[in-house]
C-alpha cells in the first residue's frame, strides 16, 4: 500500500441550507438545492428562500489515499445543517449525486468510495457506514416541523481495497437536497418512488409505540412510516367503524378487529442462492421492469408463461416481483398475524371448520384459526373485505414478504417463533423487521396454507373445496390472480418454481424445510409449525392436500387499487 500513488478525490459539500416558508396559505411544491444555489421561488402566496453559505476551501479534498474504516471515522468530517425557519412543516431528502468533470482522467468507480453519515442529536440516528450509494443516491430523509433544524456530519473516504490500478483517477460528488412542504396531502417516502401505502375505505393508518405497543391513529401529513429505517406502515380495521379518532389519538385494542402491514411494490436483483443466505437487493417503484441490460420483464403466467420459465431473466438483473403484477397494484396489505378465531379462549376452541367471516380477527395474543379446510379458508378470506380486494395469501405474496424482510429493509435473517398457536407480539424477534412495525408469526406457529397448487393432482380434496365456491374457478381468467399454478409432480421439482416465490431460489437456507408440492398433496404450506424445530423458518415450504388439520392456519391479504 505504501507505494501507491495518491488519488485525488473531490467532494462538493453544501454546508448550510435554510428553508424559509412564509404566508398563511400554501401551494404544493418541490425544490432541488444544489451547489451554488442562491434563488427565490414564489408560488402563489408562498415564498421560499434558499441561502447557500458554503465556504470554497471546505469542499475540496485532495491527495486522498486508501484508508481503513476505523481510521477514516476518526476524521473531522463535513457538517451541514438543514433548517426549517418558516411556519410550514417540511420533508427533505439528501442525495449524493455523481459529478463528471471535464478532464482527461478517468473517473474512479463509485464502489471504491465509502461514507459515514451521522446526526448531531441521535434522533433516528443513521450513523451509516456504507458503500457509496449507487442506486437511488439517497443518504438521508427526514421531516422538520416549522422552526426545527437538523445537523449532519458526512465523512467520505477511499476504501482500503483500492489498488494500484485506480491511480490517477478522480472522484467527484455533490450534495443535493430535495425539500417538499407538508401540506394536506399524504406523507410519502422518497425511496418508495410512489409505492406508498394505499389507504381506502375502512383502513385506518396507525403508529405503534415500540415500548408498550400503544396504537394511535397516524397523522398522514407527517412521517408515520420509514422503510429506510425498517419502520413499515401499519393500518387497522375497526370493529365499530362509527367511532372516529383524531390524529395521534389512542385507538383501544378492544375496538381493533385486524392489523395489516404494507408491502410496497419493488423489483429485486436476481441472485444465486446456492451458496447460502445473501442480502437481497431491493428497488422500490411503481413501474414494471422490462428486458434490458440490467433488468428483465417478469415471466408472468398471465402472459402465456408457466412456472419454471425465466424469459430474459438472469442472475444480476432486476425483476419486478410477480406478486404486485397479478393485481396491478403498487403494493398490498398483509395480515400482521395469522388469522385468528374471535372469542376462542384456547387453542382447541380456535379449531373450527366453517365459513364464518364475522369470526375473523387478525390481532396479537389470539389463537390461530386452524382445523379448517383450505376451501373454507379461501372463502372466508375472499368475503372478508371485498371492497379492498381481500383474498387468501398466495405463494408468491409470501415470497414478496420474506424477500423484503431479507433485505436491508428487514431483519435480513431467518425468523422463528414457538408459540402455542397464540399469535405473537411482545417478542420482536418474531417480527420480520425486528421491531413492532413488522409482520409476526411467519414461522413456528402453525403451517400456513397459501394459494399455490400443482396441476394433475390425484386427490380431489383440495380441488373440490375450491370449486365448491365457484364451479369454474380454475378455468375463469378472472380468478387466476387469486392463485399460483405449478406443474410439479415430485417434492424435489424445484425448477418448477416461480421466480420470486421463495422456493427454489432459497431452498435450504438456514436449513429450513424445502419440499415442493406433489400430485397427491398439491397445495403449498409455508413457515413450519411449532413442533418442527430447526426446520421452521420464513423460507420453509411443504405440501398438503387441502384438508383441515390442527397444525394448519392461513393469512389474509388486501390488494386495494391505487
Amino acid at each position: 500500500m505504501k507505494n501507491k500513488k495518491k488519488i485525488i478525490v473531490i467532494a462538493c459539500i453544501l454546508f448550510s441550507v435554510i428553508i424559509l416558508a412564509l404566508a398563511s396559505s400554501y401551494a404544493l411544491f418541490r425544490m432541488n438545492i444544489t451547489k451554488n444555489s442562491n434563488f427565490k421561488l414564489a408560488i402563489g402566496s408562498l415564498q421560499l428562500e434558499i441561502e447557500d453559505t458554503e465556504t470554497e476551501d471546505k469542499f475540496v479534498l485532495e491527495k486522498m489515499v486508501p484508508t481503513r474504516d476505523q481510521k477514516a471515522l476518526e476524521q473531522e468530517g463535513y457538517t451541514f445543517t438543514i433548517t426549517n425557519a418558516g411556519t410550514v412543516d417540511s420533508y427533505y431528502t439528501v442525495y449524493l449525486d455523481d459529478i463528471y468533470l471535464n478532464e482527461e482522467k478517468e473517473r474512479l468507480d463509485n464502489h471504491y468510495i465509502k461514507f459515514n453519515l451521522s446526526t448531531s442529536d441521535n434522533q433516528g440516528s443513521v450513523s451509516l457506514l456504507e458503500d457509496y450509494p449507487t442506486q437511488d443516491r439517497v443518504i438521508a430523509t427526514g421531516f422538520l416541523e416549522a422552526g426545527d433544524s437538523i445537523t449532519y456530519t458526512l465523512k467520505m473516504w477511499l476504501d482500503y481495497s483500492a489498488g494500484n490500478d485506480e491511480q490517477d483517477k478522480y472522484f467527484a460528488t455533490q450534495i443535493r437536497i430535495v425539500g417538499e412542504q407538508a401540506n394536506s396531502y399524504t406523507y410519502t417516502e422518497s425511496i418508495l418512488n410512489g409505492a406508498d401505502p394505499v389507504l381506502k375505505d375502512n383502513l385506518i393508518p396507525v403508529t405503534i409505540d415500540e415500548n408498550n405497543g400503544t396504537v394511535k391513529k397516524a397523522d398522514t401529513t407527517k412521517e408515520w412510516y420509514r422503510y429506510e429505517q425498517k419502520k413499515w406502515a401499519n393500518a387497522v380495521i375497526l370493529k365499530n367503524e362509527d367511532i372516529t379518532y383524531a390524529n395521534n389519538q389512542v385507538i383501544p385494542e378492544d375496538n381493533i378487529e385486524s392489523y395489516f402491514v404494507w408491502i410496497p411494490k419493488y423489483s429485486y436483483q436476481l441472485f444465486d442462492g446456492e451458496s447460502g443466505p445473501t442480502e437481497i437487493q431491493i428497488q422500490f417503484g411503481t413501474e414494471n421492469t422490462t428486458d434490458s441490460t440490467d433488468s428483465c420483464a417478469t415471466p408472468m403466467q398471465d402472459n402465456q408463461g408457466k412456472a419454471g420459465e425465466k424469459g430474459n431473466c438472469a442472475v444480476g438483473k432486476y425483476m419486478t416481483h410477480p406478486a404486485f403484477i397479478s393485481f396491478n397494484v403498487n403494493g398490498f396489505w398483509v395480515g400482521k398475524f395469522e388469522t385468528g378465531y374471535d372469542s376462542a379462549q384456547s387453542a382447541e376452541e380456535a379449531q373450527v371448520d366453517k365459513i364464518a367471516v364475522d369470526k375473523i380477527i387478525i390481532k396479537p395474543n389470539v389463537y390461530s384459526w386452524r382445523e379448517i379446510k383450505l376451501g373454507n379458508m379461501f372463502e372466508n378470506s375472499y368475503k372478508y373485505q371485498r371492497n379492498l380486494e381481500s383474498h387468501m395469501m398466495k405463494n408468491t405474496e409470501w415470497g414478496a414478504v420474506v424477500y423484503l424482510s431479507h433485505s436491508k429493509y428487514g431483519t435480513c435473517t431467518d425468523v422463528n417463533s414457538n408459540q402455542n398457536y397464540l399469535t405473537g407480539y411482545d417478542n420482536i424477534n418474531e417480527s420480520v423487521t425486528g421491531n413492532r412495525t413488522g409482520i409476526y408469526g411467519m414461522s413456528g406457529g402453525a403451517w400456513d396454507y397459501v394459494m399455490g397448487y400443482t396441476t394433475g393432482a390425484t386427490t380431489t380434496g383440495g380441488y373440490s373445496e375450491i370449486t365448491s365456491i365457484h364451479q369454474d374457478f380454475f378455468e375463469n381468467s378472472n380468478w387466476k390472480k387469486y392463485y399460483d399454478v405449478y406443474s410439479a409432480t415430485e417434492q424435489t421439482d424445484y425448477d418448477n418454481r416461480i421466480l420470486g416465490d421463495a422456493t427454489e431460489e432459497v431452498k435450504n437456507w438456514y436449513e429450513d424445510s424445502s419440499s415442493f408440492v406433489i400430485s397427491t398433496s398439491p397445495w403449498f404450506l409455508r413457515g413450519g409449525y411449532l413442533n418442527h424445530s430447526e426446520a421452521d423458518g420464513i423460507f420453509a415450504f411443504g405440501w398438503c392436500s387441502g384438508i383441515a388439520a390442527p397444525t394448519l392456519s392461513y393469512r389474509i391479504v388486501l390488494a386495494p387499487s391505487n
